[in-house]
């Protein structure tokens, strides 16, 4: 069997059963309404790039340069794909996906309606 045929095969996973270290994009979230909406909340979301970076009794996860922690039962809900190697996740600063933009962005906001200081 070709490396392709098994990445075709195994394109979507339970985040789960995926390796600690790798990065992989949210495909699907089939949690029910309310927990789905609030992992949007939380940007844990759709085409979210994460890095998962333990998987024993919880699962840790790398989304937006912050770790966020769920339970093994919830990361089995959500459906992840391999992302290639050139669409690896940046060191730690997160400027590949705009997470100091929209900080920035943020404190720029509330500095100028004043609760900034």
């Amino acid at each position: 069997m070709k490396n392709s045929e098994v990445s075709d095969q195994c394109a979507l996973c339970p985040l789960n059963r995926v390796r600690a270290g790798l990065a992989v994009r949210i495909k699907k979230v089939c949690a029910s309404s309310e927990v789905s909406r609030r992992l949007r909340e939380i940007s844990f979301c759709e085409d979210q790039v994460v890095k998962l970076l333990t998987s024993q009794t919880n699962i840790i996860c790398l989304v937006c340069n912050a770790r966020l922690a769920i339970s093994a039962q919830l990361a089995q809900t959500i459906l992840v794909e391999p992302v290639r190697a050139s669409c690896t996740l940046p060191a730690d600063d997160g400027a590949e996906f705009g997470v100091h933009e929209r900080l920035h962005g943020l404190g720029a906001h509330v500095a100028e309606r004043g609760e900034f200081r």
